[in-house]
């Protein structure tokens, strides 16, 4: 059995638009990664700050803070 034949009638992109898409999409993951590090870092200092009761009050250990910073910096996307 033959198969059909299609046409892509899109019409292909310019140089110029593909650059520009490509830089749109490296500045959103630039920002996503600001974000996230500015997200890292508040969460990092707060838990910081706390004291070692508090810490313990609230079940986490002073060589948790890394780890819970970071997963909370994951869980950040920008809209």
């Amino acid at each position: 059995m033959a198969m059909p034949i299609t046409l892509n009638t899109k019409p292909f992109s310019t140089g110029f638009e593909a650059v520009q898409n490509f830089i749109s999409r490296e500045i959103a993951a630039f920002n996503l990664t600001s974000a996230r590090v500015r997200a890292f870092r508040e969460t990092k200092t707060q838990l910081e700050a706390l004291s070692n009761r508090d810490l313990a009050d609230i079940g986490i250990s002073r060589c948790a803070i890394q780890g819970i910073a970071r997963d909370e910096a994951m869980k950040v996307t920008l809209k």
